[in-house]
């Protein structure tokens, strides 16, 4: 019993000391094609999960990935911004709990809190997140 007992504290300590993983803001063709992985379709607006009409419309109007936000001081810390022919798109934001930002030429620090990602390419903006 004591091994079954150090074999499942070992199975748990592995997801408590995983190694940071990268991730990056989804592009337009996976988000059109259900591909969120991890993020979270959230409102800015109040940071709740977005409603299935709005999610919708936001995966069939999304065009263009405009930018990556990192914030500590928002629940999930990473946010990629999205654009495209519906007003929903300036409403919602793919969310997720994340570290910092990858340090990058692409990424400018606006404070000691927060980072902004400028690059009409979501592979450049990579968050560094729990594994």
């Amino acid at each position: 019993m004591k091994l079954v007992n150090l074999l499942f504290l070992i199975f748990l300590s592995s997801f408590a000391f995983a190694d940071p993983v990268e991730v990056a803001c989804p592009d337009v063709n996976a988000i059109k094609q259900g591909r969120l992985y991890s993020w979270l379709p959230e409102y800015i607006e109040g940071q709740e999960l977005v409603s299935i009409e709005d999610f919708k419309k936001f995966q069939t109007h999304v065009a263009t990935f405009e930018k990556a936000r990192w914030d500590a001081y928002y629940l999930e810390t990473a946010h990629c911004f999205y654009s495209g022919n519906d007003a929903v798109l300036g409403k919602i934001v793919l969310a997720m709990d994340a570290y910092e930002p990858l340090t990058t030429s692409k990424w400018q620090w606006i404070t000691k809190n927060s980072a902004e990602c400028n690059s009409s390419e979501a592979a450049d903006c990579v968050f560094v997140a729990s594994g």
